[in-house]
């Protein structure tokens, strides 16, 4: 992230932290700063995760559920053939599906 970079830059040049002081930015300030900066970094990396993760769930979920409709179709196929003999039974899978 740029931000922290910049923060670490110019935490890391005295030369620039004695600019700042003339600006009346304290040094503990840009500390201060720079951690704020860091917290919102890690936040965003913890997000994205998330996101990535929730992505993964809702993929791995979509595969199940044609697994399922798939197995169901199959099963109501043979279901209806297998009760073909038996009047009612027939109209009861058909209220299943």
């Amino acid at each position: 992230m740029q931000a922290q970079l910049f923060y670490a830059n110019l935490l890391g040049n005295p030369a620039l932290l004695a600019k700042m002081a003339e600006y009346g930015v304290a040094q503990a300030q840009l500390q201060a700063v720079q951690a704020q900066v860091a917290t919102v970094g890690s936040k965003i990396v913890a997000r994205s995760q998330s996101a990535t993760s929730t992505r993964e769930v809702t993929r791995t979920r979509d595969v199940a559920l044609r697994a399922l409709d798939q197995w169901m179709n199959s099963f109501l196929t043979m279901a209806r053939v297998a009760l073909a003999d038996l009047p009612q039974q027939p109209d009861q899978l058909v209220i299943l599906t």
